[in-house]
């Protein structure tokens, strides 16, 4: 597995700092945005006829509804705050 797919745009670091409050609302919306975006030699509308592409989709909802459910399930309300619009929105831009 390549780098750019096992650990995009640094993701697992990030999301140790979540709850470090170390980022505004509007960082936060502006990783995500990149995040649901399919890598360079993916094209949306090919999605689902190419394995990779489909497993790339597949890893980058996946991680978005993971993100989502466990926001939603944080007792932490300023981290609630801070992702209640970045991962839905990213969601709905998975292709």
């Amino acid at each position: 597995m390549a780098a750019s797919t096992a650990n995009p745009n640094g993701w697992r670091r990030r999301c140790s700092t979540s709850q470090k409050n170390l980022h505004a609302a509007d960082e936060w919306t502006a990783w995500f945005t990149v995040v649901a975006k399919l890598p360079e030699g993916f094209q949306a509308d090919q999605v689902f006829c190419s394995q990779a592409a489909l497993a790339c989709r597949h890893n980058v909802q996946a991680f978005l509804l993971q993100m989502y459910v466990n926001a939603n399930e944080s007792r932490d309300e300023e981290l609630k705050a801070r992702l209640a619009t970045a991962v839905p929105a990213a969601i709905k831009q998975v292709p």
